[in-house]
């Protein structure tokens, strides 16, 4: 440092001291001040304590003289009157002590203050009654004066210490006003000052000294300022005259530098005069390699189908004054040989003037995107599992065979193939198992079929094949080689071995054919024509086919079910289930049953539409729906305040269920959570299954029942008599009831062999600990035969016919 520089230091914005040290020397000589008043005041306290203790002692004493004088041959008043005197003078305990005895009234605590006198007191003698005065020790006990004392000072204490501090927030306030505010903003002033904010200004419209202090410096600052900002302007203009053209160069080199994109520059004669990194890494030359070279020399564009050379026109740029050319969907080979998918964009470069200097040339990579393109292409038309066509482009497909077969008269077939035996694979080797099977299927299909054929999987073992222009007979000859692979094919899965088997149903696409949806319907009836006919068959669709019609019909009411489902077309009946021999709390017992209502408002009975849903596989939705249907009805009829309740524990529901929904657990978990939703108790409902769906699959319908009954509900079995191994497998079905087939009980009365089997199941039953119920009883005959042979329940029309629930509850003043 030079000697006549200065040694300045830097402001403390803190420097307030002065306005501190009097606030503090006011401060703490009020809490000096204070000090000494509570010492005075506590110490004056004390004394004033000490007599009002001894004038309680006194007063005290001559009431107890008095009390004495009144009562002395009275012990209670006696003793009452003492007992006020603690109330009344505050004492804890009091004692009176004679030469023969003493009184205790209170209870001491060990730190209380005891003061004691001796009274000459009047009392009566115990054998003559007579009044005598006696010699007696007057003792009380009354609250600690140490502790009162302490109490008082801490209450003084805190009281001068709210006051003071009242008192100093008061002084802060007015010395902050008057001399602090303004102290401290001359030195924050200064101190913005000294680390450059020039503009800053001390504060010069006060009408003291600070006001005229400020008004001075800020003159001088002013006037040094201006000469500052002269110079400063001077500097900064010939500074951003020399940056300016060098930054531009600078900002566009390292954008260049830093893009994904290779960019290229040339000359007006197309020669290379600059490359970034990215063009260095994609094109496999440094700059140094190629500065000054023809572009068509280094650039090496394909086709990126074909893999041939093509030309890009980058010199268009210069032969269209100048247009902006873009070509897409190009391949680029690098120096090293690899190819990749880029798009090409070319630009000419201007001068001010407008003059074209040269062309700038961008080049980006789209390989990964091409590829997702491609992969989200092929993923959107092929089956996951296969790698076949998917339905959606197999449909697509069929769309366009249609077109064809109307406008140019060409003849297609398309084939629907359904497996056999997939499900024995899917259930006893599990689903990892039957993926591998509908792989080997697919593999062994698409070897024996033609590279014109569109072959698919439409969904889980269902294929479909479309062979264009192809007639029926040669058709059958392809599809005939198809199911002979199959037939001859074994599918090995760990020590097991299955055949397999194929159901194809076969439909002819000309130009007299329906829509492509009307199309493959049909083929899906043939195919299921001919696995009804013993499966492994195959089946040609005829418009004239009987059962196609038939199941033409089963799928026109597809749409229906799925619309009064949607729409909530369908409406519950019950029909009564009643003991042959009636006893006084016999529950009621009717069995929930179904009717749809049409679009006209007409009820449809079951064997209208059930044949189509069981076709269709919607069974499980309509169980779904009548469950939830049944137990809202039941909640409503609960917890309606016009009912007797007595729906609660003497009622029970029968249910029906299809085939479809045993073993299935989404429905077992839908009537848990149902049961659980409307506070249903579960002991009022009885499902019912067919003897046909139990046999079908032994092993679910046995876990299903056993699952529903250990919710608490009861189970049945209908149609019970229909299977000829029925007695065989009774044992092993956990139900409740026993519904003995309709057909038999018809015929009863009139058919010995009817009424035997009648009786050997009603016996079985009752072995197993199941009630039977008879149902088709349509006539007194019948029922007296039923109760001579001790079944329990009876059912039919000539019990009683079926009925809309809402007359179950006739009671009910309220509409379900």
């Amino acid at each position: 440092m030079k000697k006549d520089e200065p040694n300045i230091a830097h402001p403390n914005i803190g420097a307030t001291g002065l306005p501190l040290k009097i606030t503090g020397i006011v401060f703490w000589g009020m809490v000096l001040l204070g000090v000494v008043a509570s010492w005075v005041l506590i110490k004056d306290y004390h004394e004033t304590l000490s007599d009002q203790y001894n004038a309680r002692m006194q007063s005290a004493a001559l009431e107890i003289v008095q009390i004495f004088f009144k009562n002395a041959n009275n012990d209670e008043e006696l003793g009452s009157g003492i007992e006020n005197l603690l109330v009344k003078y505050d004492f804890q305990a009091l004692k009176l002590e004679f030469e023969d005895s003493k009184l205790v009234f209170g209870k001491a605590e060990p730190s209380c203050e005891k003061r004691s006198l001796n009274l000459l007191l009047q009392v009566a003698d115990k054998k003559t009654g007579q009044k005598i005065v006696k010699n007696s020790r007057f003792s009380v006990c009354m609250p600690d004066m140490s502790k009162v004392v302490s109490d008082y000072r801490k209450n003084v204490l805190i009281f001068m210490a709210l006051l003071f501090f009242s008192f100093g927030l008061v002084l802060q306030a007015v010395l902050k006003k008057l001399l602090s505010e303004p102290f401290v903003q001359m030195v924050n002033t200064a101190n913005s000052i000294f680390e450059g904010q020039s503009e800053m200004r001390f504060n010069q419209t006060r009408d003291d000294e600070f006001g005229f202090l400020g008004k001075f410096i800020n003159q001088a600052l002013d006037q040094q300022m201006r000469k500052s900002h002269e110079l400063e302007e001077a500097l900064i203009r010939e500074q951003q005259a020399d940056l300016a053209l060098s930054e531009e160069k600078d900002r566009a080199e390292v954008t260049i530098q830093s893009l994904h994109e290779a960019v290229i520059t040339t000359d007006q004669k197309l020669r290379i005069q600059s490359l970034n990194k990215s063009a260095e890494k994609m094109l496999g030359y440094s700059i140094e390699k190629v500065k000054g070279r023809l572009i068509n020399d280094v650039i090496i564009f394909i086709n990126d189908q074909t893999g041939d050379l093509m030309d890009v026109p980058i010199e268009n740029c210069l032969e269209n004054e100048g247009e902006n050319q873009l070509k897409t969907g190009c391949g680029l080979r690098s120096a090293n040989g690899i190819d990749m998918d880029v798009t090409v964009f070319a630009s000419p470069i201007k001068s001010h003037a407008g003059e074209v200097m040269g062309v700038v040339v961008a080049i980006q990579d789209v390989g990964m995107a091409r590829e997702m393109e491609r992969q989200l292409s092929y993923q959107a038309s092929h089956d996951w599992l296969t790698s076949l066509y998917n339905r959606q482009e197999f449909e697509r497909q069929l769309k366009v065979m249609l077109e064809t077969a109307r406008n140019e008269k060409m003849e297609h077939v398309l084939c629907y193939l359904d497996l056999d035996q997939f499900k024995t694979v899917n259930d006893t080797c599990g689903h990892v198992a039957g993926d591998d099977l509908i792989k080997q299927i697919g593999n062994l299909f698409k070897s024996k079929t033609r590279h014109s054929d569109v072959l698919a999987r439409l969904g889980g073992d269902e294929f479909g094949l479309l062979l264009a222009g192809c007639s029926i007979e040669k058709a059958k000859g392809i599809v005939e080689q198809l199911q002979t692979g199959v037939v001859n094919y074994r599918f090995n899965w760990g020590e097991k071995s299955f055949e397999i088997g194929v159901s194809i149903g076969m439909v002819v696409i000309d130009e007299d054919s329906d829509s492509a949806a009307e199309i493959l319907t049909s083929a899906d009836m043939a195919c299921y024509a001919a696995k009804e006919r013993g499966r492994n068959n195959i089946h040609v669709f005829e418009s004239t086919d009987s059962d196609m019609l038939r199941r033409k019909g089963e799928a026109l009411w597809l749409s229906k079910i799925k619309d009064a489902l949607k729409e909530d077309r369908f409406c519950l009946y019950y029909q009564s289930i009643v003991p042959v021999v009636r006893k006084k709390d016999e529950k009621l017992h009717v069995e929930i049953l179904l009717r749809m209502i049409d679009e006209q408002g007409e009820i449809l009975s079951p064997d209208a539409f059930l044949p189509a849903a069981e076709r269709y596989k919607l069974m499980t939705d309509i169980d779904k729906w009548v469950i939830q249907k049944l137990l809202a009805t039941i909640s409503v009829e609960i917890n309606n305040e016009y009912s007797d309740k007595s729906v609660n524990n003497q009622c029970l529901f029968n249910i029906n269920l299809s085939g479809d929904s045993i073993g299935n657990q989404d429905l077992l978990d839908f009537v848990k959570i149902k049961l659980q939703e409307y506070s249903i108790p579960p002991e009022i409902i009885c499902f019912e299954i067919t003897e046909t769906a139990a046999i079908s699959d032994m092993a679910n319908a046995i876990n299903f029942i056993e699952a529903m009954k250990s919710l608490g509900c009861f189970f049945a079995l209908d149609d019970f008599g229909s299977g000829m191994c029925s007695f065989s497998y009774l044992k092993a079905l956990p139900v409740d009831f026993l519904k003995i087939d309709g057909s038999f009980v018809r015929s009863i009365f009139t058919n010995p062999i009817d009424k035997e089997l009648v009786i050997a199941v009603n016996q079985i039953g009752h072995v197993l600990g199941m009630k039977t119920v008879a149902e088709f009883v349509e006539n007194n005959e019948i029922m007296k035969v039923l109760e001579e042979i001790g079944v329990d329940y009876v059912q039919g029309y000539g019990i009683k016919v079926p009925e809309p629930l809402e007359l179950m509850f006739p009671d009910r003043k309220t509409e379900l």
